[in-house]
């Protein structure tokens, strides 16, 4: 998804480069995120209150997956801030897809990574480390069914794994920028995160070391 504007505009769309046609969109103004950069960096700033993007009509059964993230967390005030989630339309996104997030509890710097789906459900800290918030880091994730092929990876390094069950995750909506659930009524977008996102990349396959070292 690459990124054009002027610094501080708000984005109703973050494009899809891959030629899939699958753009993020957010229709209410004061829930855009902002466009941030200059001539030597750019990035889509998430405020942590309302902004994320979204794309409900994806409609991928996926089995394995790698999603790569380049961004920059800058709070976590607890709740399940999320970097992007999946879910089967209006069901929770652990339940049914895929959720990334800082974990339940605020922290004072980045040392939590919660990667949730079917075939691996609970919550579990898959980020053994504590970071300042603030740089831009790289972010790996992927997960195919096994014992220890849901992994994570920070700056091209192990941070944690966990075993998953065979099963498929659903991807009707993705969301970028906070979570899809709700535990007590109907599932709703939830915890947006405060961060600056420069790349997203989504793979419909885990890559190989090989090739997850290239991106």
């Amino acid at each position: 998804m690459p990124l054009l504007g002027e610094d501080n505009d708000r984005v109703d769309t973050w494009h899809d480069a891959s030629g899939n046609g699958r753009h993020v969109v957010q229709e209410t103004a004061e829930s855009r995120p902002r466009f941030h950069g200059d001539k030597d960096a750019a990035a889509m700033r998430f405020d942590g209150i309302d902004d994320y993007l979204a794309n409900a009509e994806w409609g991928a059964d996926l089995g394995g997956l790698t999603v790569i993230i380049a961004a920059a967390p800058r709070a976590n005030a607890g709740d399940w801030r999320g970097f992007l989630s999946m879910n089967k339309h209006a069901a929770n996104d652990y339940q049914s897809g895929l959720n990334l997030d800082l974990g339940p509890g605020a922290t004072r710097q980045w040392e939590t990574l919660n990667a949730e789906g079917p075939g691996f459900g609970g919550a579990v800290d898959l980020f053994d480390g504590a970071i300042d918030f603030g740089p831009l880091h790289v972010l790996s994730f992927a997960t195919k069914s096994g014992q220890g092929e849901t992994r994570a990876y920070l700056d091209g390094k192990p941070a944690g794994r966990r075993d998953r069950s065979p099963g498929k995750l659903r991807a009707d909506r993705l969301t970028i920028g906070g979570r899809y659930f709700n535990n007590f009524a109907a599932a709703e977008t939830h915890g947006q995160i405060e961060a600056d996102f420069a790349e997203v990349l989504i793979y419909d396959r885990v890559l190989t070391d090989e090739e997850r070292a290239k991106v």
